[in-house]
């Protein structure tokens, strides 16, 4: 995850404002100018999160957690702004959010873990197939 975030194309957050700019511009009040660049910005946040997701698989499962619910944590408030619901403090909010984690792993547990093991199977082989090595 965090290298397909760091190495991928220059050209990419390009692609992505031809593909979409013309259609969300009226998101923006018509400027196209403003949708690219909220495009461009999206796509460099998105990255941002891949690169700290990536990074936070890596730690043990309580890092990892922590790290992904201090991210949403972030995120939450954001979003309470935007929608004008006074927000939690922040502690509790990361309380919360790695409880309610903890609660989808433990009902995703059984399915999860297969699936996990045989996605790494897979990557494994993929990554042995095309001569990638880490």
């Amino acid at each position: 995850m965090i290298n397909a975030a760091l190495l991928r194309s220059r050209g990419f957050p390009y692609l992505l404002v031809r593909a979409y700019a013309d259609d969300i511009a009226i998101y923006y009040g018509g400027s196209r100018k403003k949708a690219a660049s909220a495009i461009r910005t999206a796509e460099s946040d998105i990255r941002k999160t891949i690169i700290l997701y990536g990074h936070a698989l890596l730690q043990d499962e309580e890092t990892a957690m922590q790290l992904v619910a201090e991210h949403l944590a972030e995120t939450a408030e954001r979003y309470f702004k935007v929608v004008d619901i006074p927000p939690l403090p922040r502690e509790q909010l990361e309380m919360l959010i790695v409880h309610y984690i903890r609660a989808a792993m433990s009902i995703c547990e059984q399915d999860y873990a297969a699936e996990i093991g045989a996605t790494r199977e897979l990557v494994d082989e993929q990554l042995t197939m095309h001569g990638v090595t880490y």
